[in-house]
C-alpha cells in the first residue's frame, strides 16, 4: 500500500522493513517508521506503520508491546476506517487473532479478558464479512489451552468442518497443530499422517517443518521407526540453527526430550548447551513452560546417571551445575503451571507438567551420526 500524499521514503522505508528478518532492527526500523508517520500527519502512513509495528514486535518476541501497538491500531480503525485499504483489514482482524492467542501465553491476562477478546474476534469477523474459520480455530486454541477436554474436543471438530477462507491460519502451520491434539488423544499413527505436508516438505513456513519435524519424533519412536526419527531429529536440529529468527522454543524442547527418553542424554546436554540463551529467556511464560519441563527432565535423567556434579551454567543464572539447574528448572516449570492453572481454574498445566517432569524411556534412537 502506497498511502495518498503520504511520504515516498516513508513508504519505502515500510516495504523494505517488512522483508527484513525479524530481529531488533526490523523493530527498531518500524518504531522510526511510526514516528516519522505520525510527524507527516499522514493517516494512511500511521495506519500502515503501526500494523507494520505490531508484526516486528510479535515477530521479535515481544508481545507486550504488540498488545500496546495493536490496540492503537485498532483505536485508529474505529476512528478512521479509511485509512485501512482491503490489504490491511485483513492483516488488522489476522492479528487480532494473534491478541487472543497471545494472551493465553501471559497468566497475569485475567481468563475473563481472554473470553472476551474471543467474543469480540467473533464480533469484529462477522462484521467484516469473514467466514468463521480463524474464530473457530481460535476457540479450540483457547479451549485446550484451559485444558477442557470435551470443550476442546467440540472446538477442534468445529474447526476441522470449517472451510478455510481468507483469514484461514496459517496452511503450513494447521498440520503440526491437528497432530500435536492428536498425540494428546494417544493417536501416533494419525499425527505421524497429519504431520506427513511438512515432513516430506510439501509445505513450509517460517516455523516449519520445524515444528513438524520435532512433533513428529516421539510418535516415530513409539511405532517402531527410530531410523526416521534419527533423520528428522538432525534434520530439525540443523534448521533451528540456521533459522533466520527466533528459534521456537517448542521445536527445541522436543528435541531434548527426545534426547531424554532415548537415551541420548548426553547428546541432550549439547543441545541445551548450544540452545542455552533461548532456555534462559525463552520468551512468553508459556514457552517458558513448555521449554523448561523438557530440559529438567534430561537434566534429572543426567543427575540419575551420576552427571549431577558436571558443571553446566545458562545465561544469566547461578546455577552452576547439572543437578542445581535441574532442581531449580523443575520449580520454576512447576510453578509456571500453577499460575496457569489458577488463571484458567483447572488442574491441566500441573498435570501436563508432573507427565514431563516423570516421562518414562521410550525406547532406544542410535543419535552417534547426530553428535
Amino acid at each position: 500500500m502506497l498511502p495518498v500524499g503520504g511520504s515516498d521514503a516513508i513508504a519505502g522505508a515500510l516495504f523494505a522493513n517488512a522483508a527484513a528478518p525479524f530481529g531488533a532492527s526490523r523493530t527498531k526500523a518500524a518504531e522510526r517508521a511510526l514516528l516519522a508517520a505520525d510527524a507527516a500527519g499522514e493517516g494512511r502512513l500511521v495506519a500502515w506503520a503501526l500494523l507494520e509495528l505490531v508484526e516486528a514486535y510479535l515477530g521479535n518476541r515481544d508481545p507486550a508491546r504488540a498488545h500496546i501497538a495493536f490496540a492503537r491500531a485498532l483505536r485508529h480503525f474505529d476512528r478512521s476506517p479509511g485509512d485501512f485499504d482491503d490489504h490491511d483489514r485483513t492483516i488488522l482482524h489476522t492479528q487480532l487473532s494473534w491478541m487472543v492467542s497471545g494472551a493465553l501465553a501471559h497468566p497475569s491476562v485475567p481468563l475473563g479478558q481472554i473470553m472476551a477478546a474471543l467474543a469480540e474476534l467473533g464480533r469484529r469477523h462477522a462484521l467484516a464479512g469473514y467466514g468463521p474459520d480463524a474464530v473457530r480455530l481460535q476457540r479450540f486454541i483457547v479451549a485446550d489451552h484451559i485444558g477442557d477436554p470435551a470443550l476442546a474436543a467440540d472446538a477442534f471438530d468445529g474447526w476441522l468442518a470449517t472451510t478455510r477462507d481468507e483469514m484461514s491460519g496459517c496452511l503450513a502451520c494447521e498440520p503440526t497443530r491437528r497432530a500435536t491434539w492428536q498425540l494428546g488423544l494417544g493417536d501416533d499413527e494419525q499425527a505421524l499422517a497429519e504431520l506427513a505436508p511438512v515432513t516430506t516438505g510439501a509445505t513450509s513456513c517460517e516455523h516449519e517443518p520445524e515444528l513438524g519435524l520435532a512433533t513428529s519424533l516421539l510418535p516415530l519412536v513409539r511405532t517402531g521407526r527410530s531410523e526416521d526419527a534419527g533423520r528428522h531429529h538432525l534434520r530439525g536440529v540443523q534448521l533451528c540453527c540456521d533459522a533466520t529468527g527466533p528459534t521456537h522454543p517448542v521445536a527445541v524442547a522436543r528435541h531434548i526430550e527426545l534426547c531424554a527418553r532415548t537415551g541420548n542424554e548426553a547428546r541432550g546436554l549439547d543441545l541445551v548447551r548450544t540452545f542455552g540463551a533461548l532456555i534462559a529467556d525463552p520468551g512468553t511464560p508459556l514457552e517458558a513452560l513448555t521449554l523448561l519441563g523438557p530440559v529438567a527432565l534430561l537434566l534429572r535423567r543426567l543427575v540419575a546417571l551420576g552427571e549431577g556434579r558436571a558443571p553446566l551454567a545458562l545465561p544469566g543464572r547461578r546455577e552452576t551445575n547439572v543437578q542445581t539447574l535441574a532442581t531449580a528448572l523443575a520449580h520454576e516449570a512447576r510453578q509456571l503451571a500453577a499460575g496457569f492453572d489458577a488463571r484458567n481454574g483447572t488442574t491441566a498445566h500441573a498435570e501436563r507438567t508432573w507427565a514431563i517432569l516423570h516421562a518414562a524411556p521410550v525406547g532406544a534412537v542410535d543419535l552417534a551420526d547426530q553428535r
